[in-house]
């Protein structure tokens, strides 16, 4: 079990204490705790021996952190309460509560503790986050400040206890959780303590990492007018699962069109001198400047080459603001890209030396050849 603080913002007034078992990674990734995610059985149709070996799993993890936190905070005696999921009580049959009642389940075998995992029932739908712009979120609002104390029932037993308060997976910057302790806080909850199986790492979340990668093949998909880089290594991306967005490892690269010419521009200085000639020509024959190449040609360029990519992680919902000023919302989670450096092959600078001896020829040598 691990330690972190939860703190204080716009959500929450003060910093809380908080426990979890180990870091959320990648949907399917090894070590990482999926038996969560069965749990959800957010479709309702996970094979109950799934269900089963999930439920086993959390409650043994659970068991063994229990006895940790109890050691650490001797003097309390807690209430076990639990983050209720996105929907209604009702929405839910009860083979998709199967978390909160390993919790229970759990609980009971402790003597000491008291059993509050029914203490917060929703009654209102909201957004289910983690399904956010899939399709599958279902009604009900995004996460807002005042949340719980709108849309669910607060046990009046929560008065002048100390809570662990308990969820499946604790990320930061969605504030389902700190929303949650503020309202138990503000119900006359004594105090709050945390608890989550899986935390999403704070990493990588609005920071850039630097990675160099080896382009295989160049792909374009003129219906979204966007570019795929397949590339030899697989890095930190995400992938649609079940209309889902879940972190995953990756081989590819997406760009728009303009953006990758952009960036190929920038980085390659003879690509920017056949730009520079073919914008003069264009202007000879009195035809549109704006010089694009084609699929084939950038794939030639590129093919084989080092892209040194500097990477950022965005999750839905995060704000952003374009180049002229305006603010917009991420609609879906995933990564921004840009290209640092481009390191081309032999191959292709020799090609691109016979290209540029032959504009200064004046010679009009085909390119994608």
């Amino acid at each position: 079990m691990k330690e972190f603080t939860i703190n204080s913002n716009e959500y929450l007034s003060q910093d809380i204490q908080g426990y979890y078992h180990q870091d959320y990674l990648h949907y399917q990734e090894e070590g990482n705790p999926d038996f969560i995610n069965d749990l959800k059985n957010q479709f309702g149709d996970t094979d109950d021996y799934v269900l089963n070996d999930a439920k086993k799993e959390l409650k043994q993890v659970f068991k063994e952190d229990l006895k940790e936190i109890l050691k650490r905070n001797a003097t309390k005696t807690l209430t076990v309460c639990v983050v209720p999921r996105a929907k209604y009580e009702d929405y839910y049959e009860e083979d998709q509560k199967m978390f909160r009642e390993s919790i229970s389940e759990v609980t009971n075998k402790f003597n000491g503790l008291i059993n509050g995992t029914k203490y917060i029932v929703r009654h209102t739908s909201t957004m289910t986050t983690h399904m956010r712009n899939s399709g599958y979120e279902g009604y009900g609002d995004a996460p807002y400040k005042g949340i719980t104390k709108e849309t669910c029932h607060i046990s009046k037993e929560i008065q002048g206890k100390d809570i662990l308060l308990i969820d499946d997976v604790y990320t930061k910057t969605v504030n389902i959780d700190e929303d949650a302790i503020q309202t138990l806080l503000n119900n006359g909850a004594k105090s709050v303590i945390f608890y989550a199986v899986g935390k999403t790492k704070d990493k990588g979340i609005g920071e850039s990492t630097d990675i160099t990668v080896t382009v295989k093949y160049l792909k374009f998909y003129p219906e979204y007018n966007n570019y795929r880089i397949n590339i030899n290594e697989r890095i930190d991306g995400f992938r649609r699962v079940e209309g889902e967005y879940v972190e995953s490892k990756v081989s590819y690269l997406n760009f728009k069109s303009e953006k990758l010419q952009e960036q190929c521009l920038k980085n390659i200085a003879e690509l920017r001198f056949i730009y520079k000639k073919k914008q003069e020509q264009a202007i000879m024959e009195g035809r549109d400047i704006n010089i694009n190449f084609d699929s084939n040609q950038l794939g030639l360029f590129l093919h084989g080459a080092k892209l040194e990519i500097e990477r950022t992680k965005f999750i839905s919902g995060d704000e952003y603001t374009t180049a002229d000023g305006e603010i917009h919302i991420y609609e879906y989670s995933g990564y921004t890209t840009n290209i640092k450096s481009i390191t081309i092959t032999k191959k292709t600078r020799e090609l691109l030396d016979r290209v540029l001896k032959n504009y200064s020829n004046n010679s009009n040598e085909n390119i994608s050849s």
